[in-house]
């Protein structure tokens, strides 16, 4: 199916109409098939599968805060987010499906032609095998643009990794009406407004290395801002490296998995696991029915989020090739718990005015500073309703604040060279890495 970005709208609304939803919150009592432990250590399904809520208590000696618990999703499995591309004229167009996922708002988003997870795959909940699951099944690498491995949210996922996979084919694929192909131009358009594109094909689009000769850029008038000479300074990506080195062998870490009953500051209910403070976020349990999905009915517990965060990357233009302020950022749950992340990732609630400048800076732009603007959803199959306000921010090329030692000005190719590798570059970096408009002169 081929429409115009306008129409495409009223397709997902369509497709939301017409399908069966009911997502609502339950007891943890009436959760079937998932279970408290005897030993209050987790709650995990009865196949041992899918994933678990589990509880850790961390001792660290970086930071202001160096001793906490918290619950974490463990998923061991690393699932599949894969989208099918193809020549289709003189555009490349991406295969999306429009899924329905319990967590997101809207119920529907555009997500990639496959993202499951292994349990999924495997078919362990007994029901159908993913859509097009076969083309992603031992592909061939010279059909490969894109096959890497890359983190999820490290605050709540414990060492969560999936596949990023986008496959070029020249075959006539069938295809169902909730799938949809679109332009790269057309999905970034799409990101514009709220809650749209999930963050499965946001991750899996930033990993599209610049300048490859299948995404030619002749077209863009702005192309050449994010792809010059300075762009492949390889010193400059080896001090990034070093740095990323020492921050990541340089502090003591102490992770332990304890009972989720047995954690600090935190209470269990009927109804929910939630911080005394109600702050980030909480564990609840859910009912879910949908329609056209694997399995149509289920339960299932999921992490709710009690706050909105800010993802927002500043950028400046210095001899004529965009530079991003990165930040790296540390998360519990990360491989080797620091990333590249961009230059503000909070809750703006858990901080006073004054407390961290450049969070108030972003707060503060001006309409003319402010690249891009929308709230998008997290992962909604293990997040209920997690929205998050993404921006890119434009600073002038002398922005005069002083900056800590976490902080890196990086081309785009330098970022895209890192995004290439495992445990470099985190999912809100990427999320907007994903959402640059090539059409837009900075």
């Amino acid at each position: 199916m081929f429409l115009d970005t306008n129409s495409v709208m009223d397709w997902i609304e369509n497709i939301k109409t017409r399908s069966k939803i009911n997502v609502k919150k339950i007891d943890f009592a009436s959760l079937e098939k998932w279970y408290f432990s005897n030993d209050g250590y987790r709650i995990s399904h009865e196949t041992g599968r899918f994933f678990s809520i589990e509880g850790l208590r961390i001792e660290t000696d970086y930071g202001k805060i160096n001793r906490w618990d918290q619950p974490i999703i463990n998923q061991p499995e690393i699932g599949i987010l894969g989208i099918i591309t193809k020549k289709i004229g003189k555009e490349l167009y991406f295969l999306l499906q429009a899924k329905i996922e319990p967590g997101n708002i809207n119920y529907v988003q555009l997500s990639p032609t496959l993202q499951a997870t292994k349990s999924n795959y495997s078919k362990v909940h007994l029901g159908r095998t993913p859509k097009l699951f076969e083309y992603f099944r031992g592909f061939n690498a010279d059909d490969c643009i894109v096959d890497q491995l890359q983190s999820e949210q490290g605050s709540r996922f414990l060492k969560k990794r999936n596949r990023n996979i986008l496959l070029l084919t020249k075959e006539d694929i069938q295809i169902d009406d909730d799938f949809i192909w679109l332009t790269y131009d057309q999905i970034v358009q799409l990101m514009r407004l709220n809650n749209v594109v999930n963050m499965d094909t946001r991750t899996v689009l930033s990993c599209i290395p610049l300048g490859h000769p299948l995404l030619a850029q002749e077209n863009k008038k702005a192309f050449s801002q994010y792809y010059g000479s300075s762009a492949k300074d390889a010193r400059k990506l080896n001090t990034i490296l070093h740095k990323l080195s020492n921050y990541k062998s340089s502090y003591y870490f102490k992770i332990k998995k304890i009972p989720l009953t047995d954690m600090e500051g935190w209470h269990i209910s009927e109804k929910e696991i939630t911080r005394s403070d109600n702050k980030h976020f909480k564990v609840i349990a859910t009912s879910v029915e949908i329609e056209n999905r694997e399995v149509s009915k289920w339960t299932q517990p999921m992490i709710e989020s009690t706050q909105c965060g800010l993802f927002a990357v500043m950028i400046k233009n210095t001899d004529g090739i965009i530079h991003f302020l990165v930040r790296v950022k540390f998360e519990i749950g990360n491989f080797d718990h620091f990333e590249l992340g961009p230059t503000v990732q909070c809750s703006p609630d858990n901080y006073e005015r004054g407390e961290d400048l450049l969070l108030d800076y972003v707060l503060s732009a001006n309409k003319e500073q402010i690249i891009f603007n929308s709230f998008q959803s997290e992962e909604g199959g293990r997040f209920y309703k997690e929205e998050n306000k993404y921006m890119i921010v434009k600073v002038e090329n002398d922005f005069g604040m002083n900056l800590t030692d976490e902080y890196e000005w990086l081309t785009l190719a330098q970022i895209k060279e890192l995004i290439k590798f495992n445990n470099y570059v985190n999912v809100q970096l990427r999320s907007l890495i994903s959402m640059i408009d090539y059409n837009i002169v900075i």
